[in-house]
């Protein structure tokens, strides 16, 4: 595939603008969650841990995209691209499973099928966790001949084999769509769907006992003008 050197270029310069900007706005929050008590909710919890997945995808596996691109090739090998699409799979991964697990917390939370504080901070620590293995799990499946990394796109960064017709590759590749893609955004669907369907009830029901309110102070308004007019 025959790839204008200014498409590199651009991509590399692009990759290298959007490198800084995450960079300094990842630890920016990260300062002020650190130093500020009030945060460290736990909800806030979830937040932070997929601030630090964003963060080690851009420090591991940014440079070698930008350097690939300015050379206008994979300039790290094998091992390096085994190394590339293991760390890209394994965060990328963990960083779905924390969102969807954000969303079961909310959903628990405004629910109230769990009150904010019986959701301790090491049952959160534990649940994040798991997620991490579940993301390492599907980064390190392909390193063990369940599926593969290959080269994509214009071959400056690497990713699961997702055009092989291989066995092997192929059920890698459909599980991925099944339990990485489908089931959690499905979850963080319904979720986050449930929420707003309680939020818009309550806020109704509140409108309607408002409105309820203001109709009886009328009410009550007019029968004393009218006792005092009749009276």
């Amino acid at each position: 595939m025959d790839i204008s050197s200014n498409v590199y270029y651009v991509i590399g310069t692009i990759f290298s603008i959007l490198f800084i900007l995450a960079l300094l706005e990842n630890v920016a929050v990260l300062r002020v969650y650190h130093s500020c008590g009030k945060l460290h909710i736990q909800t806030n919890m979830w937040i932070v841990a997929v601030i630090y997945c964003d963060m080690l995808i851009v420090l591991s596996a940014f440079p070698l995209l930008i350097i690939s691109s300015f050379s206008k090739g994979f300039m790290f090998g094998y091992y390096g691209c085994q190394w590339d699409g293991f760390i890209v799979t394994t965060l990328g991964t963990t960083s779905i499973f924390l969102l969807t697990g954000l969303s079961i917390h909310r959903y628990l939370i405004m629910t109230s099928i769990f009150k904010p504080n019986t959701i301790g901070r090491f049952r959160i620590m534990m649940a994040i966790g798991l997620c991490f293995s579940f993301g390492l799990f599907w980064g390190t499946m392909p390193l063990v001949a369940w599926g593969s990394f290959e080269l994509e796109g214009i071959g400056i960064s690497c990713a699961p084999d997702w055009k092989s017709r291989t066995l092997s590759n192929l059920s890698y590749t459909i599980a991925m769509y099944l339990f990485v893609l489908f089931i959690p955004v499905a979850i963080i669907l319904i979720c986050y769907i449930s929420i707003l369907l309680k939020i818009w009830r309550e806020k109704k029901m509140r409108s309607a006992w408002i409105q309820k309110r203001s109709v009886m102070r009328d009410v009550k308004v007019t029968m004393s003008v009218a006792f005092v007019i009749y009276c």
